[in-house]
Order: structure tokens, then C-alpha cells, then sequence
């Protein structure tokens, strides 16, 4: 279930026609997946990661979306039609519990379900569906690496003010869009949709840890960068944030 007014076209193709892997995916891909496991992706768009893990070898590759017309375009871009592609729903998943060895979340499908609800049921979905000691590579929106810029302070800062004159029960994580349909969005000053869900790194920890997950490791780009993660909120929130959160997640 995705937010609303969410794809405009030119977000649609953004989202649908991008090619390759960026590098922390491929990082987090040389050092933490297993080809020999099966694999589902959450949130796949036009199928772009899974495409390219074919590339490098990986075999028993699903990904679905909830969005009929990027699963058609990944249909399209698998000339090799070995990997499936379905419409399906995070927060409430058909596949048997334990069916999959290991799994993505990494186009930051977590930060566009809209409710807490919602994102609570698709963060137990996926558990639900991931074998025992399997992994799990989530990425969402990072709040504490978007705060410590001062521009965004200031808008936040001024969305709080505006959300409390009008009565607003949008919490501060729910972000209108700054830009949409490759322009500025000027909606996003009289706090209008689309929105997305922006994770503080200790909250998202805390909810897997309560979903059951083993968090093992977390980091943004900076870490990746420099070829490790961190073992724990509190040493990361000490460190250069900048861009995706990504955490790496086992199931006990």
C-alpha cells in the first residue's frame, strides 16, 4: 500500500526505467546475500535490483509491487523471463510463513506506507515470510541525517509551527515531498501530500527488534563508503549520517 499521489509520471519513470545497482546496494549485496538462497523483493518497481542480480549469478528471484503497472514494465525489462514478478500488498503478503531465505525492503518501501499501522503489519509481514536464520536488508528514509542540515531544520521547524495553527495530527516524520514531478513542490508549504515516513535510526531499531528481527548491522553511506557498519544506534548516531539508512537483519 503505497501513500497517495505518490507516482506523477516523471516519479513513475524515475522509479520504473533506472538501471544498475547503486553501491551501497552492491555492498550490501557482495557482503551479506548468498546466492545459492532464494530471494523475494519487496517494493522491486521495474524490477531493476533483481535484474541485476541475475547478472551476477543469483537464481530464485521474486519481487512484487503494489503498483500493477511497474510489475508490467519489470515484466518487460526480464528478457529472461525466469524471475516473478507479482502485484502484491507488503502489509498483508499471500506467500506460506518461512518462504524465503532471504529478502530486500531496499527502495525504501517502508517509508511510503502511510500509517504506522500499516508499516507495523508489512514489518511483521516480512518477518513472517522470512526463514529462521535468514536475512533481510531493509533501507528507508533516514530522519536523523536529514535533521542535522540546517535547511531542513528550518523547515521542519516551520512544518511544526504550521502543523500545530492548524491542528495537523501528522506526526513530524511524515514529510511532504520538497520536489515533485521533477520541480519543486510548493504544496509542500500548506503541508499537502504526497508524503513519505522519514525513520529516526533508534525507532526503527526498536521496532524490529519487537518484530522478532536481530538487528546485526546499520549504517548510511558515509559507513558504506568506508566498508563497515555499525553494531548499534548509538554508535552510528555518533557518526557522519548522510543519505538511505540501511540495517541488515537477521531472523533468530
Amino acid at each position: 500500500m503505497l501513500a497517495e499521489n505518490v507516482f506523477s509520471d516523471v516519479e513513475f519513470d524515475n522509479w520504473a526505467y533506472i538501471e544498475n545497482l547503486k553501491p551501497e546496494e552492491k555492498f550490501l549485496i557482495d557482503n551479506y546475500l548468498n546466492k545459492g538462497i532464494n530471494i523475494i523483493e519487496a517494493g522491486t518497481g521495474g524490477g531493476r535490483i533483481l535484474i541485476e542480480l541475475q547478472k551476477l549469478g543469483y537464481s530464485s528471484l521474486t519481487g512484487f509491487d503494489c503498483e500493477p503497472k511497474m510489475v508490467e514494465v519489470a515484466n518487460q525489462r526480464d528478457t529472461s523471463k525466469e524471475i516473478q514478478f507479482e502485484v502484491q500488498d507488503a502489509v498483508n503478503l499471500p506467500y506460506k510463513n518461512e518462504s524465503f531465505g532471504q529478502a530486500l525492503y531496499l527502495q525504501q518501501i517502508m517509508s511510503f506506507i502511510p500509517t504506522e499501522s500499516q508499516r507495523l503489519n508489512a514489518f511483521k509481514e516480512a518477518y513472517r515470510i522470512l526463514k529462521p536464520s535468514g536475512t533481510i536488508l531493509f533501507a528507508v528514509l533516514n530522519f536523523d541525517a536529514r535533521i542535522r542540515k540546517p535547511f531542513y531544520q528550518k523547515y521542519l521547524s516551520y512544518l511544526m509551527f504550521f502543523r500545530k495553527v492548524t491542528n495537523s495530527r501528522n506526526a513530524i516524520q511524515t514529510i511532504p515531498w520538497l520536489k515533485h514531478n521533477g520541480k519543486p513542490n510548493l504544496s509542500a508549504l500548506i503541508d499537502k501530500s504526497p508524503y513519505t515516513y522519514w525513520f529516526k535510526i533508534e525507532e526503527i531499531h526498536q521496532i524490529l527488534q519487537n518484530v522478532g528481527f536481530e538487528v546485526m548491522a546499520l549504517g548510511s553511506s558515509p559507513q558504506i563508503q568506508q566498508g563497515r557498519m555499525c553494531n548499534s544506534p548509538q554508535q552510528l548516531l555518533q557518526e557522519q549520517l548522510e543519505g538511505i539508512l540501511y540495517i541488515i537483519c537477521k531472523k533468530p
